[in-house]
């Protein structure tokens, strides 16, 4: 029982904080899987919701990105081929 209050408090309170940054599985992982395996581990979990924010920031605006001036049109591309 005092296990559980202490799980929901930590929960509500990490939520509060940043509802992004923790969530309610990866604070189970963290409390009975990681912090008994690795503590470097433990690290790392904090990381993940960081994952998929950076790798959609690459896909937007990485190399290869069609955005303003690098957007050329079909026909654009039919010319460049023709003249390779």
């Amino acid at each position: 029982m005092v296990f559980f209050f202490f799980f929901f408090f930590v929960y509500v309170i990490s939520n509060s904080v940043s509802m992004y940054v923790l969530s309610l599985p990866r604070l189970f992982l963290y409390f009975f899987f990681f912090d008994t395996l690795n503590p470097f581990l433990g690290c790392l979990i904090d990381i993940t919701p960081l994952v998929p924010v950076l790798s959609r920031q690459y896909m937007v605006h990485g190399p290869g990105s069609k955005k303003g001036k690098d957007r050329k049109s079909l026909e654009e591309k039919k010319t460049d081929l023709h003249i390779i």
